[in-house]
């Protein structure tokens, strides 16, 4: 398709990796951020090879990938490792990275001018009169989403309570994230660069604004692991919610498309919210260069997009419910659970996380 002007809405990962993807493919871009600044804070997240691989196509080298990598998880239960799963990458490396790192990365694949701070914009009608393309990417809170699709009717919510630290572990080996499963608690336990360490727990059953109780009971926890991350948490203890969007079947309306968290945002159980934020902006992409007509380009993104994501979004509600304490969980001993959940849970973090084609 012909060069494009093309106006994206928010500075978050999937407004940056987008931009970067119109930039190396020839076009003019321009992201419009609320904000004084990048929002760099945040903690860590999971990018799997389903994501690290389409990087490369976004100006940043597979050598200069930020973050660090892994290829297993262990499976801790009863205070000890129980059962381990490989997850060998498909493409280039899963990693683990602070979501500072990668923003920054992002940004600096674009022009220095390439991004407006400090610059809200309400109107999608004249965005979408004064370029040839409109990429809504203000996230699940989306302001601009109304312009494309109605308001999201029942919506899961998920509270997480998360914290990056320097701590010595040496139960989480090199190159492999641990998970500690029991009733009504799930952590994970990933290495960062260096001697960082990012972990999260979830319980269900706890209360909102009840993190500082949960810290202090975890760090008399029965695990080894959770007792030492504890102890080693201190005021980066962050209590974070997440709220999912069942996708629409429709992304765009005119020249105004929906990416990221903004079309789709998800339950972070399976770990791939970051990563379907990356594929939506190489896919769109690839859409618009290999349609005659922007219509049909935004309809191709769609079709490609659309079953993906609403099956990842199930996935993670499906998490998420089997996160929750229930008779039948506390029937089965912890270190059994475990076991069965490394077994079955493999193939399908296997299956979702190989790279798409984005073609």
């Amino acid at each position: 398709m012909r060069h494009m002007r093309i106006a994206i809405v928010g500075a978050g990962l999937a407004g940056l990796a987008t931009a970067a993807a119109f930039h190396q493919a020839g076009h003019d871009v321009q992201v419009f951020e609320q904000a004084d600044s990048l929002r760099a804070s945040g903690l860590a997240i999971n990018l799997w090879s389903n994501a690290t691989s389409l990087l490369p196509g976004f100006g940043l080298p597979a050598a200069r990938i930020p973050g660090e990598p892994f290829s297993r998880m262990v499976w801790r239960a009863a205070g000890r490792e129980v059962a381990s799963m490989d997850l060998p990458a498909r493409g280039l490396p899963h990693v683990n990275v602070e979501r500072a790192e990668l923003l920054n990365a992002l940004a600096g694949a674009l022009p220095a001018d390439a991004v407006s701070y400090g610059a809200r914009r309400t109107d999608p009608v004249a965005l979408a009169l004064g370029n040839d393309l409109v990429v809504i990417a203000d996230g699940a809170n989306s302001a601009l989403r109304a312009a494309v699709i109605r308001p999201p009717r029942k919506q899961w919510t998920w509270t997480v309570w998360q914290a990056s630290v320097t701590a010595d572990v040496p139960a989480v080996p090199r190159g492999a994230g641990a998970s500690v499963l029991r009733p009504g608690l799930f952590a994970g336990v990933w290495r960062l660069s260096g001697d960082r360490i990012t972990w999260f727990t979830e319980q269900p059953a706890r209360n909102r604004g009840d993190g500082k109780q949960l810290l202090d009971d975890l760090r008399d926890d029965a695990d080894p692991v959770l007792r030492e991350l504890a102890r080693a948490t201190a005021e980066d203890w962050v209590e974070w919610h997440a709220r999912d969007l069942w996708p629409s079947k429709s992304l765009h309306r005119g020249n105004v498309v929906l990416v990221g968290d903004a079309a789709h945002a998800m339950l972070p159980t399976l770990g791939q919210g970051a990563c379907q934020c990356l594929e939506d902006a190489a896919v769109l992409a690839s859409a618009v260069a290999g349609e005659d007509t922007l219509d049909l380009a935004l309809r191709r993104y769609e079709s490609a997009r659309v079953p993906r994501v609403r099956r990842i979004t199930a996935l993670a509600r499906v998490g998420a419910l089997s996160r929750r304490q229930s008779a039948a969980s506390r029937l089965v001993p912890p270190v059994l659970n475990a076991k069965w959940t490394a077994l079955s849970g493999g193939p399908v973090l296997r299956r979702i996380t190989r790279p798409v084609s984005v073609g």
